[in-house]
């Protein structure tokens, strides 16, 4: 039988896409997108092919992938409790990949410090900022009623924001009065006290760093050290103490360390 014109139009397409057809290996690669907001195609129970969004196929992730705590705001107890994965509770993944490290003023890290002895490096600042680095994470916070919840993930889960890598002060920001720069130092040094030895008051002092300033002159002197910022703004103030509370699980933390999570918790 033959063709009508109109079938042999359609049959020259299928031809052409067979032919223009890729292999796996050969299709472009999606870049920087969240794989979770991926689309694919899937067979529904009618045999009918349809979308779906890759993350709702997966509603087991967020349990398996990401642990954090949780507090109630009307229970005055400073204790949260653990929530997520208490396998990553044993782990700590994002906690274990925090190092302490001697950073340079342009935000190079010059060396890692020894996780168990520090005082083995030049801390007094020749060297390098006294830094902490905080690995690149995501985060997503929760509210329902009174109940805040905090999650943790490394990876981009939906509803988790990214927290990028960063650097924070291993100490309380000293002056260096040479410079007018914020440090992050171990340095008794008179360029880094507080007051000059010229009196009885200033030599009882002598140990105390430059204090009484106002909080615009201090995010002023932070931001001329570009990369180490002893100055925090809130994501560098919130990003240790989530990760801190979710260790310790009292919201306090200078309350004592609770005991490691178990299976039963």
């Amino acid at each position: 039988m033959a063709l009508t014109p109109e079938q042999e139009a359609k049959v020259l397409q299928i031809i052409t896409a067979f032919d223009n057809g890729k292999r796996l290996n050969e299709l472009p690669h999606i870049g920087e997108v969240n794989p979770l907001e991926l689309i694919v195609e899937v067979m529904d129970t009618d045999g009918e092919s349809k979308q779906a969004k890759l993350a709702t196929m997966l509603p087991y992730l967020e349990d398996q992938c990401a642990y954090g705590i949780q507090w109630d705001t009307t229970v005055s107890t400073p204790t949260c409790t653990r929530i997520g994965s208490i396998a990553l509770h044993k782990s700590l993944p994002i906690q274990n990949r925090m190092r302490g490290c001697l950073l340079s003023d342009n935000g190079t890290v010059v060396e890692y410090l020894n996780p168990t002895n520090w005082r083995a490096h030049t801390l007094d600042g020749s060297k390098g900022q006294v830094m902490v680095e905080i690995p690149a994470h995501y985060r997503k916070f929760e509210t329902e009623g009174t109940i805040r919840r905090c999650k943790l993930s490394e990876y981009p889960l939906p509803g988790y924001h990214a927290v990028p890598k960063m650097y924070i002060s291993a100490y309380e920001a000293a002056m260096e009065r040479s410079t007018g720069k914020l440090c992050s130092v171990v340095n008794m040094g008179t360029d880094y006290r507080g007051v000059r030895l010229q009196s009885r008051a200033a030599r009882l002092s002598a140990m105390q760093p430059a204090s009484v300033t106002h909080r615009r002159r201090t995010n002023g002197i932070a931001l001329t050290t570009t990369h180490t910022r002893p100055y925090f703004g809130f994501t560098m103030w919130s990003t240790p103490t989530v990760t801190v509370r979710r260790h310790s699980t009292p919201k306090r933390t200078q309350t004592a360390l609770h005991k490691a999570a178990s299976a039963t918790e």
